[in-house]
């Protein structure tokens, strides 16, 4: 069963709202240069990564519709086989929108999904593997608009480093034993200590919340740490 014990005293539909915010301001910030630097998207621009927040809205709409497999479809029937070529699909056929208009879009889409969010609090809703509690994917949502913030370099505040780093561990902790059935995750003085098929390991909250993400440095973790911290197989 997912461990959602570090999800305990956070609110998913606030944090939504803060890290859109962060999100809109830094897109408002980047001129035409500043659009075309990469990301830590691997392959993508900030350009690109703007048009896959966009392309994101369009599921978050269809899990609150119950309808996450008719927008699926399409792509499969192109030839997409896995949710990187589905997710790469959808930023091509953004490709020719201006990022002015394509902020305008985002910021539209996000605003309806966030109130649909709230509004399915304590209902189930549907996502890319099945019914879930929408509570529980509204973190998810959180922790994706979190990432993609920090992906396209938005600026976080000293003063809500530390506490932006715990809920997102917190994520990062839930996500890994809803994925990995078999895995423990117990917070440490400075860190958390995961187990998994005979392994154990500690790291840093840093370390820990990178590797989950797949956002973890060159040389931030040794290879069986990036391995027992992995989402995917």
């Amino acid at each position: 069963m997912a461990d959602d014990r570090g999800l305990d005293g956070f609110d998913p539909y606030d944090l939504q709202d803060v890290e859109s915010e962060r999100i809109g301001a830094w897109f408002d910030h980047l001129d035409d240069d500043g659009l075309q630097v990469a990301s830590a998207c691997e392959g993508w621009t900030r350009r690109d990564l703007l048009g896959h927040l966009v392309a994101v809205e369009d599921y978050h709409r269809a899990c609150l519709e119950g309808t996450v497999s008719e927008l699926i479809e399409p792509y499969l029937s192109r030839g997409a086989t896995s949710l990187d070529e589905i997710n790469q699909a959808a930023v091509d056929d953004l490709a020719q929108i201006g990022a002015a208009d394509l902020l305008t879009t985002w910021r539209d889409r996000n605003q309806h999904s966030r109130a649909g969010f709230r509004a399915a609090d304590g209902t189930n809703i549907d996502t890319s593997i099945g019914s879930c509690p929408g509570r529980y994917q509204a973190f998810h949502v959180a922790s994706e608009l979190g990432i993609h913030a920090d992906d396209a370099g938005a600026p976080v505040d000293e003063a809500e480093r530390a506490e932006r780093e715990r809920w997102l561990a917190g994520v990062a902790r839930f996500a890994l034993t809803e994925v990995r059935e078999d895995a423990s995750v117990e917070p440490t003085d400075d860190g958390y200590r995961v187990s998994r098929g005979g392994t154990e390991m500690t790291f840093d909250t840093g370390a820990f919340v990178a590797g989950v993400f797949g956002r973890a440095a060159p040389g931030q973790l040794t290879s069986a740490g990036s391995e027992l911290l992995s989402l995917s197989d």
